[in-house]
């Protein structure tokens, strides 16, 4: 699990150098532990706020701009998209 905490971050630390202008700044924050699954909000620059989203459903947002509640995503579900695709 921590493993995926700490992929979580580089994709965040990632997005955050690819957007570089700002448009599309996000905070990730941890917010709790369901079933010993992290869970965090994602707060946007515009205020809208996701709450209770895995590392996992974070990285296919991330990657696609389509934000979905599954709580069985898995890793070898998320689309091999560039981040810089969605620049």
């Amino acid at each position: 699990m921590k493993s995926l905490s700490y992929l979580l971050i580089a994709v965040v630390i990632t997005t955050s150098l690819s957007c570089g202008s700002g448009k599309k700044h996000i905070s990730v924050v941890f917010t709790d532990k369901v079933e010993g699954r992290n869970i965090y909000s994602v707060i946007f620059a515009d205020g809208k706020v996701l709450d209770g989203l895995y590392n996992e459903e974070i990285q296919h947002g991330l990657k696609t701009n389509n934000w979905i509640y599954d709580e069985d995503l898995t890793l070898s579900d998320i689309p091999n998209v560039s981040l810089k695709e969605l620049d």
